[in-house]
């Protein structure tokens, strides 16, 4: 599902991130910021129906079904 490729490209993202802080002089924190981050965006993914998601990311158009000129102008 769409969902379930969102979720694995924020997985491969916070992995490729979390990797950057093997450089960092505070691993531990650096770490926990990320981990962080990733668990809010995750929480949001997880929340949101698939359709909505992808509207609020600009990917999917937004249907106007139900609207008629005279009611639009």
């Amino acid at each position: 599902s769409s969902k379930d490729f969102w979720l694995n490209g924020l997985e491969s993202a916070r992995n490729a991130l979390l990797q950057t802080c093997e450089s960092c002089p505070v691993k531990d924190q650096c770490r926990e910021l990320f981990n962080q981050q990733f668990d809010n965006l995750k929480s949001y993914v997880d929340g949101t129906n698939p359709e909505q998601f992808c509207q609020n990311i600009h990917l999917c158009s937004v249907s106007s079904v139900g609207k008629c000129s005279t009611c639009v102008e």
